[in-house]
């Protein structure tokens, strides 16, 4: 007998992909960006839907209709869906890809009745040690990548629940247990969590490193703004896997610190003096949230590659 398939992507253009790879099966999109803005209940139920919606309105500007229609209603069509035969999760290695994979499963752990059989697909490191997305495999090579899914247990559920919990408390530092231990089913985890907690701002400059990223780019040489974020995601080897909607919106943040001249962009005073360290910039991270945390109540110690409460307690 052969096997029913249901499919649950990471975003719209693997799904795009998938539809030219002559594999058959039921499709889902799970759209959402975990890692940014405040998070809050179990993934699915409205505790969760609620501060999300607020987010992408307030934040990004997406009406809550638009949400509605592309995440929640999705939400509820794939747990409407039957959970006969197997369940299949196409993720990559990157902190956005594993956030918003950990909030899938923790989601599904709290459903009654689990699909029969889930499995993951989550592409990385290659034998060449080469970071692969699945935007590096063409349609015709899908069949090959369902070939490499791994089955999940209800135990991986629990453990992916269990990492979400930590992930929605005020203090990130319950996830570091997670960053520290490796665990099998889930190789990138630890990787996404250390980069994850380099979104909160930096001791020195009040920057993160996604920040600095931005400012850096500026500061190398004059750059339109299409073009920067072209360098940002095509040419930086970061594991952070962020699109152009969230860029953009770190740069609406970071306004005071450049400016824009025949449509090319440069630092400003300011912002030279905070990316060389000299001034601590923090006037951007007022009502800014990850996960249960505020930015605002934790730093990122480069140097010693680790997050503290700010101020000292």
């Amino acid at each position: 007998m052969s096997t029913s398939f249901t499919h649950i992507f990471n975003g719209d253009s693997t799904a795009e992909a998938y539809a030219h790879s002559g594999l058959e099966g039921q499709e889902f999109v799970w759209r959402e960006m975990v890692v940014q803005g405040p998070s809050k209940g179990i993934p699915g139920q409205e505790s969760f839907f609620g501060p999300r919606r607020t987010y992408f309105q307030k934040e990004l500007g997406m009406s809550a209709e638009s949400y509605y229609s592309l995440t929640e209603e999705e939400w509820h069509r794939m747990a409407g869906a039957s959970r006969r035969g197997e369940w299949v999760l196409w993720y990559e290695y990157d902190v956005f890809c594993q956030f918003n994979l950990i909030a899938l499963l923790a989601g599904i752990h709290y459903w009654d009745n689990p699909p029969d059989r889930l499995s993951l697909i989550c592409v990385g490191e290659d034998e060449n040690h080469r970071w692969n997305t699945l935007a590096n495999f063409s349609p015709d090579q899908y069949p090959k990548l369902l070939d490499t899914r791994k089955g999940l247990t209800h135990d991986d559920l629990l453990y992916a629940a269990t990492v979400w919990e930590a992930f929605i408390q005020k203090a990130p530092l319950g996830l570091l247990p997670f960053a520290q231990t490796p665990h099998p089913s889930f190789p990138y985890l630890g990787l996404a969590i250390g980069y994850y907690l380099r979104q909160f701002p930096q001791a020195h400059n009040g920057l993160n490193t996604l920040e600095d990223i931005l400012l850096q780019e500026i500061a190398q040489s004059p750059k339109t703004q299409p073009q920067l974020i072209r360098q940002v995601l095509l040419q930086r080897n970061h594991p952070f896997g962020f699109g152009d909607l969230q860029w953009m919106w770190y740069m609406k943040k970071l306004q005071p610190l450049w400016l824009q001249e025949d449509d090319h962009l440069s630092l400003t005073n300011l912002g030279k003096k905070v990316l060389e360290g000299d001034t601590v910039y923090r006037e951007h991270l007022a009502g800014r949230h990850f996960g249960g945390a505020t930015a605002l109540d934790y730093i990122w110690e480069e140097d010693r590659e680790e997050i503290r409460p700010f101020p000292e307690k």
